[in-house]
């Protein structure tokens, strides 16, 4: 069995100059994350791809600035360096984000009722579904994007309804390994009560759960399975991951943290977030919406 091995691009998205010919992105932030005694950074985990931009501990003026257009949930401009990744300049936005409501409900967790995933019978269609997949390009798309493509495909096209695995790392193996990301994500499937995850863009073919979190996780401890955002949010880094599985229908981590704080459970398809996601696959479409689409997918 042969994997592909392309941790660098993970949630990476058609961000990159060569496409949008700038340095500077628009997101809104999950949280900042201080510099320890051996590190210059402080780390900036943001929603644009997962990833994790560093401000120097030399800019510490900025980080207030941040931390309360965090609390607000607004947009900041941050201009970067050569490496993508390195903070040069912010700018707080006026924008916020508006969460759309999609069916009013108390604070919840995700516990499997009134959700099923197709039980899969046969692995030959397993390896059907997958091969029917478009690759997509990891150094040009988001990881949700393309997990909601395939989700969508496998159900519009065979019927399969399919749940989604998304993986959280965690500060401290953020720290540890020099991390550039904070999550990933695909869907999987059910095959004979078995759990089977369909990541074409990082591997050659269906596997199996751990099999695929160890393609991420370098030190291939076991991730906890989570049942509510918080606690990844309140976690307190014991662990080096963890693991929260959804319906195919949520999109990103602002959906799973919407249903505790915004009281959102998604039963159905988002038209625009289906059309996001298949432009994961198209070159033309990603450059032509960019603005008005990436804005939508870090905050609608």
């Amino acid at each position: 069995m042969r994997r592909k091995f392309r941790i660098g691009a993970l949630c990476l998205s058609a961000f990159s100059a060569s496409i949008f010919a700038t340095t500077s992105v628009d997101t809104t932030i999950y949280k900042i994350v201080s510099p320890t005694s051996m590190e210059e950074n402080f780390k900036i985990y943001s929603f644009h791809e997962g990833r994790i931009l560093r401000v120097s501990a030399h800019d510490s003026a900025w980080i207030e600035k941040l931390e309360e257009a965090r609390s607000n949930k607004q947009f900041v401009r941050f201009s970067l360096g050569d490496d993508s990744k390195t903070v040069e300049d912010v700018e707080i936005l006026t924008e916020k984000i508006d969460y759309q409501r999609i069916e009013e409900v108390g604070p919840q967790k995700f516990d499997g009722q009134g959700f099923h995933p197709t039980n899969i019978s046969s692995y030959g269609l397993v390896e059907e579904l997958f091969d029917s997949l478009p690759e997509g390009d990891g150094e040009s798309s988001q990881c949700f994007q393309r997990a909601h493509a395939w989700s969508y495909q496998m159900w519009r096209e065979h019927g399969i309804k399919s749940n989604k695995v998304f993986v959280f790392f965690s500060d401290n193996y953020i720290a540890n390994w020099n991390y550039d990301w904070w999550f990933h994500v695909a869907p999987y499937v059910v095959h004979s009560g078995k759990e089977v995850v369909l990541d074409k863009t990082f591997t050659d073919s269906p596997l199996s759960m751990k099999d695929w979190k160890d393609i991420f996780v370098y030190s291939h401890e076991s991730c906890p399975t989570i049942k509510r955002y918080s606690e990844y949010e309140n976690s307190r880094g014991d662990e080096d991951c963890y693991l929260f599985k959804s319906p195919m229908y949520y999109f990103q981590p602002l959906d799973l943290e919407a249903v505790e704080e915004e009281g959102q459970v998604k039963t159905s398809w988002v038209e625009w977030e289906v059309e996001a996601g298949k432009s994961a696959f198209y070159y033309k479409s990603r450059r032509e919406s960019a603005g008005g689409l990436f804005r939508r997918i870090f905050g609608r």
